[in-house]
């Protein structure tokens, strides 16, 4: 009788956060999901942490009207908070990281951000919120 011995492998955890955010100019009733009126989100991340520093990566993902193209996210950038520091994700940094795709005179999606653990550890917790 043979026998064998099925070892589990670790999964590196993460924690996942998300913030919707409307960018921009609407001029008229039903030209966007919203009425008119400019929109200007500002998303702070703050790191309530005393760890050395919490290292998230961030990417924007639009979020397009039923029935129109969906496009592609953004690519991910990295970021490091010194603990008890906080950051802004404003509609200019929003903008800057869509490129082409953010060009357009109202825009709405949500900012991801993942915080992955730095040595086996547990991944930073983050306080998120968006205004």
């Amino acid at each position: 009788m043979a026998s064998s011995v099925a070892q589990a492998q670790a999964r590196t955890p993460f924690a996942e956060y998300s913030a919707k955010f409307l960018c921009g100019v609407v001029k008229e009733e039903g030209a966007a999901p919203v009425r008119p009126g400019w929109y200007d989100t500002s998303i702070d991340i703050h790191n309530p942490q005393l760890v050395p520093g919490a290292i998230f990566f961030k990417k924007l993902v639009l979020a397009p009207r039923e029935g129109e193209k969906p496009l592609p996210p953004s690519r991910f950038r990295r970021d490091v908070l010194k603990p008890d520091f906080a950051q802004p994700v404003d509609c200019k940094i929003i903008r800057s990281m869509l490129g082409n795709q953010g060009g357009t005179p109202f825009v709405e999606g949500f900012v991801v951000l993942i915080a992955a653990p730095e040595k086996e550890t547990t991944a930073s917790e983050l306080d998120v919120v968006g205004v």
